[in-house]
């Protein structure tokens, strides 16, 4: 019986040999994916910094030649309009990188 099993011995890590070298490399092939992922999820978009020019206000001008009413309708629509933008881009700016830091964790 003892025989037996000493001659079994051999054929057993023959056949574990090439067996087990092939769970070797399904492991490291796994372990190499695992590791891509995990670096793809620690990868963390850059922080957002928009221009100035963005985030601009619009300065007031003096009066011009025209009746002051008209002049002043036209440019103060078009400035309240433009400060408006300049507000929404600087608002967008700060709440993207709020929900950046959010979803990353802390300052980069």
């Amino acid at each position: 019986m003892a025989i037996k099993a000493l001659i079994l011995i051999p054929f057993g890590l023959m056949l574990c040999g090439a067996s087990c070298q092939t769970v070797d490399k399904a492991a490291e092939e796994r372990l190499t994916i695992a590791a891509t992922v995990k670096g793809q999820a620690a990868a963390r978009p850059p922080k957002l910094v928009l221009p100035d020019a963005c985030k601009a206000k619009v300065e007031r001008v003096a009066d011009s030649d025209e009746p002051w009413v008209i002049h002043n309708w036209r440019w103060e629509v078009s400035a309240d309009n433009r400060d408006q933008k300049a507000e929404d881009c600087g608002a967008y700016e700060v709440d993207y990188n709020r929900r950046l830091d959010a979803e990353y964790g802390g300052a980069r």
